[in-house]
């Protein structure tokens, strides 16, 4: 099926969400940054550079392909609770770094 379909954003615990949100930023300035720097001494002028970091930004594909196997495989109700919180930074994964690798 859809990967966010099992979603409930009712259900979606805030502190669970803005984790989420911030490891992925960090993951994403660390990345950006880096890629960008690391091309620094190719003689590349700052568009080329940035446009370097932004392709190097993660497309998503493998938390769409496995964002919801922690909620398949979980035994009890606590594994279910924090398979959908998986699942739930999966989704918000995909939805922050599809759209800029498909920019760049």
């Amino acid at each position: 099926g859809l990967v966010g379909s099992a979603v409930a954003v009712d259900s979606l615990r805030p502190r669970s969400v803005a984790l989420g949100l911030l490891i992925l930023a960090c993951g994403l300035a660390a990345r950006c940054s880096t890629a960008y720097l690391v091309v620094g001494g190719r003689g590349l002028r700052w568009q080329e550079r940035l446009f370097t970091a932004m392709a190097w930004v993660p497309k998503a594909t493998v938390q769409a392909a496995i964002g919801g196997l922690a909620l398949d495989e979980a035994r009890g109700e606590e594994e279910r609770r924090r398979g959908r919180d998986i699942l739930a930074v999966a989704v918000l994964a995909i939805l922050a770094t599809a759209p800029v690798g498909a920019v760049a």
